[in-house]
């Protein structure tokens, strides 16, 4: 390393060209600057920190909002603190929620705060700290380019719909941040020991979801094959210590998947099973979706392209890395038709593409803009551009409408795809949520259930769409069905609906009139043989004693595929009135989910018959000046009905 003759103290130029193994003599000639005090760019740097906590203080309550599948995960923390453990239904074991991570996260400050509702802000505002450290570690710790990547980042319509959601988005973006980030460390251990690191970490995002695995691992792979490969050892020897250390590394995701494999009977979440089906066009509906996203977010999918095109100019080695992710990721929404929330999907790509752009102007020592013109730049041009990026892009952030949060104004549904947030801001927003708690026909459906089953405690079970809000302030011994199967392994094998236009997300599967009967009986009372064998199977799974052996034999034929092929061959028949069918249904038309709110139909079994009542639609109300006597004093009090003691 070449001594620093010449050096001006608080030349950036020459401490960014000196670290990267760049001559001081490579600045241009005769080029000076006046050095700013130490104490005035602290004072910079500290007022910018400052303001970019103020302006994701102002997302993180402007556009909170609590989803409908949000509160799925609160009936299931709510029973896994009051000892009914992780489930939704009391003594089925099915996982109904998707992000594991986020649920381990998300039951101990729950259980602190005993608000699940204020437990996920306080995560999510905790994320956002932990983002914008990430996004200081990757930009070098220049301010001002630090506070360009996350003023374009938070711009994101997605980013910042999903910020403080109640769902797992935050936590992807920052499990994805911090990847980039332990991607371009430098090596501080050795090379196996750094692989292992970096599979751990993939594995730790894999258990934040299982689809991050497609758009991050080419990235983390990357890295652990340049770590381990050496100019003398060959490729084969190469691979196959990449592979041992990814197995070394990967013990987080084992060890979950094992014990969810014992637990729940399988190592994939039940949603999973429920949302991606075969027989459909899933094809046609991604591309829906990447146009939808187009009118939807053009601040994240230009900021995409953008960055790809600024990290491929400076010539960093992450461009194939995240190019590769986000081809692996598009195929993935390709197979399962993307999604019905606009943008929930899209946090983790623009996340990676941002924190890569504000990383690849430090990946590489070269001279070629913007890396060359970043790196000889005076403390005082940097204090002025710190200044001016966050008045431009503060002001333009900042003055943007939470409720009609768009320049375009799109219809609700467009394909079965919908803005989720807009759909909800005047029910489940942050200043109703703390003016009036929830306001939703949902949560009027969940008091339904509890006064009914107040009356007539062996009422049941209930088979209700957008089970979310409505479970959630259900009594805990309300036994619901859903037709979407999110949380019911039993009708998640079955085939959709065929009758129905099936919407991605939404997948409704028919019921049987013999499963409803089998269910208030305890006794299998299908005719059908693969529909019986198929059922006794599921009822092991998810009601047997733990360790018996015949639990363990049907968990194997559940996974191996044993009833799928068949299964999905199967034809619902309603000769006879085999199936169930709620008021209202037509050939054309759903069978159960009739309408934004659906039917929330209750079930008895008389005489041996199966007796189907459909329940009053409720329709919404909006928030009375006065709570109800019974209504609970905060948002996300437990409702009334709830076992406090399992």
């Amino acid at each position: 390393m070449g001594a620093r003759t010449g050096a001006i103290p608080g030349n950036r130029r020459a401490e960014l060209t000196e670290s990267h193994g760049v001559a001081p003599s490579s600045a241009k000639a005769g080029c000076t600057f006046m050095p700013v005090a130490p104490s005035t760019a602290r004072l910079v740097q500290r007022l910018a920190g400052w303001a970019m906590l103020a302006l994701l203080w102002h997302h993180a309550n402007q556009y909170a909002w609590m989803a409908e599948d949000a509160f799925i995960n609160f009936r299931v923390i709510d029973h896994a603190l009051h000892g009914l453990g992780p489930n939704w239904n009391p003594g089925e074991r099915v996982q109904a929620y998707t992000s594991v991570a986020w649920m381990a996260l998300s039951i101990p400050v729950t259980a602190l705060t005993h608000d699940p509702i204020g437990a996920t802000w306080l995560l999510s505002m905790a994320l956002c700290a932990w983002l914008l450290g990430m996004f200081w570690l990757a930009s070098g710790r220049l301010t001002w380019w630090w506070m360009l990547a996350v003023l374009i980042w938070v711009s994101s319509r997605s980013v910042r719909d999903y910020l403080c959601s109640g769902l797992e988005s935050p936590l992807v973006m920052a499990a994805t941040a911090t990847l980039v980030v332990l991607s371009a460390r430098e090596r501080t251990r050795s090379p196996e020991r750094q692989a292992i690191c970096m599979a751990m970490a993939l594995a730790l995002c894999a258990l934040v979801r299982h689809d991050l695995l497609p758009l991050l691992a080419p990235l983390a792979v990357d890295r652990m094959w340049r770590d381990l490969s050496t100019s003398t050892s060959p490729a084969r020897q190469t691979a196959w210590r990449l592979l041992r250390c990814s197995l070394l590394g990967a013990w987080p995701l084992l060890a979950w998947s094992l014990w969810a494999w014992l637990y729940y009977g399988s190592p994939l979440p039940n949603t999973a099973s429920a949302k991606i089906v075969t027989g459909w066009d899933a094809h046609r509906q991604a591309l829906h979706y990447f146009a939808y996203m187009q009118t939807f977010d053009p601040w994240g999918c230009g900021a995409m392209a953008m960055s790809a095109v600024a990290i491929w100019w400076s010539g960093s080695r992450l461009l194939w890395p995240v190019l590769a992710g986000l081809g692996l990721y598009a195929a993935y929404l390709l197979a399962i038709g993307g999604d019905y929330m606009a943008g929930r999907f899209m946090v983790g790509p623009i996340t990676l593409c941002m924190c890569a752009w504000a990383l690849s102007w430090r990946d590489v020592p070269g001279t070629r803009p913007p890396v060359g013109w970043l790196q000889q730049q005076s403390p005082r041009t940097a204090t002025a551009a710190s200044l001016a990026t966050l008045c431009v892009l503060g002001a333009a952030t900042l003055n943007v409408r939470s409720d009609v949060d768009t320049a375009v104004h799109l219809p609700l549904f467009v394909h079965g795809i919908t803005d989720e947030r807009l759909f909800h801001v005047q029910q489940t927003d942050l200043h109703t949520l703390q003016t009036s708690g929830v306001s939703s026909r949902w949560r009027q459906q969940g008091r339904l259930m509890g006064e009914l089953l107040k009356e007539e405690p062996t009422r049941g079970p209930f088979i209700l769409c957008n089970i979310g809000m409505a479970g959630y302030f259900a009594p805990s011994q309300a036994v619901i069905i859903d037709p979407l199967a999110l949380a019911d392994r039993f009708l998640a094998g079955l085939p959709p609906a065929a009758h129905t236009e099936l919407r991605v997300g939404h997948m409704e599967r028919p019921i049987p009139r013999e499963y409803m009967l089998s269910r208030l009986s305890g006794t299998n009372q299908f005719s059908d043989p693969l529909l019986a064998a198929y059922y006794d199977d599921v009822q092991l799974v998810t009601t047997g004693p733990l360790l018996a052996p015949a639990r363990l034999q049907a968990i194997a034929r559940l996974n191996l595929g044993t009833y799928r092929a068949r299964l999905q061959r199967w034809q619902p028949d309603d000769a006879g009135g085999r199936l169930l069918v709620a008021a209202g249904a037509t050939p054309n038309r759903a069978r159960y989910c009739l309408g934004s709110g659906g039917e929330l139909m209750g079930t008895a079994q008389a005489q041996g018959q199966l007796t189907v009542v459909t329940l009053p639609q409720l329709s919404h109300q909006p928030p009375q000046a006065a709570a109800p006597a019974d209504a609970p004093k905060t948002p996300a009090t437990p409702p009334p009905g709830r076992s406090s003691g399992g």
